[in-house]
């Protein structure tokens, strides 16, 4: 009887410690692009970010050079900006390349918030 109760008290700490893990925080991504572009995709390395699928979660259109989204995230959150497929990657303004990748945006949430990012052109990646 107790050795079955220690077994459930452990997976119900396990099961609470991992929901605050996975602690969603709605947060506002607002992008200032460089030109007049017909859509915007962010993607990242969770459901509500489209699982690096560059062409899933299209941010709306604000003004000609405005755009946002607001997401549920948890953290850590890591994510690019595209038009849509992988040769055309956002060059953000304070990011440099890294080895000639471009490093992932990253941000620790901790509440819900407003995330501001400028693009500075576009990678022209041909594979």
């Amino acid at each position: 009887g107790k050795q079955k109760l220690k077994v459930y008290e452990n997976a119900l700490k396990y099961a609470i410690e991992s929901l605050n893990f996975k602690k969603l925080y709605e947060v506002k991504i607002r992008v200032t692009v460089p030109n007049d572009i017909k859509e915007l995709y962010i993607t990242g390395n969770q459901q509500s970010l489209g699982k690096w699928n560059p062409k899933r979660v299209l941010l709306q259109k604000v003004t000609d050079k405005v755009w946002e989204i607001t997401l549920q995230i948890n953290k850590p959150a890591e994510f690019k900006f595209t038009l849509g497929n992988w040769e055309k990657e956002a060059i953000i303004e304070g990011i440099e390349e890294v080895n000639g990748e471009l490093p992932n945006i990253q941000i620790e949430v901790d509440e819900t918030a407003l995330f501001e990012y400028v693009i500075k052109s576009w990678e022209n990646r041909k594979e």
